[in-house]
């Protein structure tokens, strides 16, 4: 009678795989952000005709995660980027002594999430004095601290590599002070966006800022409201990013969009449980 064996194995050919590389951070898209919060995001993304709010939603989602904004059809906010942006830089050159309006470089800004190459191909681009113009009027702002701080965010994140914003040390003690939290202010929930744009303007001082558990407490148990009564998705977006920035290892701007990075960390391995040939005997 026939007896069906399997082939023989050369345990030479075995070989064990690295230890999976998991993302660690006080604050992570892809494990603080369900994929119930994702589902009903983007319901709301693709049902509302509000062009304003959903360009604003869509940058952060863009930025959290780029997949999630797959299959939603933003080329109307697209189009009105680009048209506004033409007629802002065309009709009005930046000067050093110039003051552009706020919006310029807000847009600027979602324009290089929504569509890199519709920013790669703005006039500004091509033109090499304007942005050194903008650099210098965002410094104009100094004396709005706050104000400064939103300016600059958005400029750094958009600017060529080559452009040099001049951040004085100074300035960014300014912006440091304005972080602590302070009760009166509504406490963490007043200074988060201008811990934001500490981080990615003087990535240096953040330190200095002491963001402790409590803090990244606060936000995540804020979520989880918004989540459970299922209101302020807006917030929930905007607040998520601010973390996300805050907990990025790196922050990176470039042709392809703007990309948050996460300290990857080894899963730990047990070396009395781990994973060794075992010797058989035949």
């Amino acid at each position: 009678m026939a007896i069906d064996t399997e082939p023989s194995i050369n345990i030479r050919n075995l070989v064990l795989e690295d230890p999976k590389k998991e993302l660690s951070g006080p604050f992570l898209p892809s494990r603080d952000i369900l994929e119930s919060d994702w589902a009903a995001i983007r319901q709301l993304l693709a049902g509302s005709t509000y062009t304003e709010w959903r360009r604003v939603m869509a940058t952060g989602v863009g930025i959290l995660d780029p997949k999630k904004l797959e299959g939603i059809d933003l080329s109307r906010e697209i189009e009105d980027l680009k048209a506004y942006l033409k007629i802002e830089l065309g009709s009005n050159p930046l000067s050093p002594d110039s003051n552009p309006n706020i919006a310029v470089l807000e847009r600027l800004f979602q324009l290089k999430v929504l569509d890199p190459q519709a920013f790669k191909d703005l006039r500004i681009n091509h033109n090499p004095n304007q942005w050194p113009s903008l650099a210098k009027s965002v410094k104009n702002w100094t004396s709005n601290i706050s104000g400064f701080g939103q300016y600059a965010k958005y400029f750094v994140l958009t600017a060529p590599p080559d452009v040099y914003l001049n951040r004085e040390e100074e300035t960014g003690r300014e912006l440091l002070l304005f972080c602590r939290p302070n009760k009166a202010l509504g406490g963490w929930d007043g200074v988060l966006n201008t811990a934001a744009n500490l981080k990615i303007v003087f990535p240096d001082q953040i330190e200095q800022l002491n963001l402790n558990e409590e803090f990244w407490n606060h936000f995540k148990d804020e979520m989880s409201i918004w989540r459970e009564e299922s209101l302020y998705w807006s917030t929930f977006v905007e607040t998520a990013l601010n973390l996300a920035f805050l907990s990025a290892s790196n922050i990176r701007s470039d042709e392809s969009g703007i990309h948050l990075d996460f300290n990857p960390q080894d899963s730990q391995i047990d070396p009395e449980t781990s994973l060794q040939p075992e010797r058989r005997k035949f």
